[in-house]
């Protein structure tokens, strides 16, 4: 991020780098500066997480990303994500503009990630960031989440594995449109064998709606553990949705 130094007149603005945010309670008091509610839609749509399992997973990558800028890390080369924070990241750096924007505002300067990293050294980095976790957070990481460094290429690839054949499985995804009842309208790649329960958690994390909401297809109003294919929802198929609050004013009568 640069701001303008306008304080000359007659001369051309220069641009002045931000600082660079290191400071630990700094970093985590400028998490709000990340969407990420679209990191957990992604975690979702993409790799089949549910809601609960989708928040963890970015709360340790938001984690990492503080590690990273606390030593400056921004060339990859000193700290190692687990392969699940990894996919937080993929999700979060998929849309490339918001990314380093946020990053940023967040630390004053975009992180960045190295496909081409040297793998022989991954575990030894990823030592090093779950030492510096404990040390900057006062717990061990979460186990199931960051795994003890010599599974970590094990747990690679098991999860390339799993995204061959989400990829595979993605192939079959359409799109489909819920519109809330104040005229907000969302897009969603869905599969038939999707249940409702997820496309509310999805449409949760995208409207800040609960979770009870009420979502409606052809006037009929769907069941939580019913799948999609169930009510005929197909490719530009329009639900309506329905926020809890409001539905149960409606029933009071107000």
């Amino acid at each position: 991020m640069m701001v303008k130094d306008n304080n000359k007149k007659g001369q051309m603005p220069v641009d002045i780098p931000s600082p660079l945010i290191t400071d630990l309670a700094t970093l985590e008091s400028r998490l709000g500066r990340i969407d990420y509610r679209l990191i957990v839609s992604r975690l979702m749509r993409c790799h089949d997480f549910t809601l609960p399992v989708s928040m963890s997973i970015v709360t340790e990558y938001l984690r990492f990303l503080i590690l990273k800028a606390s030593v400056q890390d921004y060339d990859g080369t000193e700290l190692s994500p687990s392969p699940y924070v990894e996919l937080a990241w993929h999700c979060h750096i998929l849309d490339t503009n918001r990314y380093g924007a946020e990053c940023e505002a967040f630390c004053g300067k975009v992180i960045g990630h190295n496909p081409d990293e040297d793998f022989a050294e991954r575990p030894e980095r990823f030592n090093r960031t779950c030492q510096l976790y404990l040390s900057n957070f006062h717990q061990k990481p979460k186990e199931e989440i960051w795994p003890a460094a010599d599974n970590v290429q094990n747990l690679d690839s098991d999860t390339q594995k799993t995204n061959t054949k989400r990829k595979r499985e993605a192939k079959k995804a359409f799109r489909i449109f819920v519109k809330t009842v104040d005229g907000k309208r969302f897009e969603f790649k869905v599969r038939k064998s999707d249940s409702v329960n997820l496309l509310k958690d999805m449409l949760s994390c995208e409207a800040w709606m609960e979770t009870d909401m009420t979502l409606m297809f052809a006037e009929r109003q769907l069941e939580d553990d019913k799948l999609l294919s169930y009510y005929g929802i197909g490719p530009e198929s329009e639900l309506v949705a329905i926020d809890s609050v409001r539905s149960s004013n409606s029933s009071d009568g107000w």
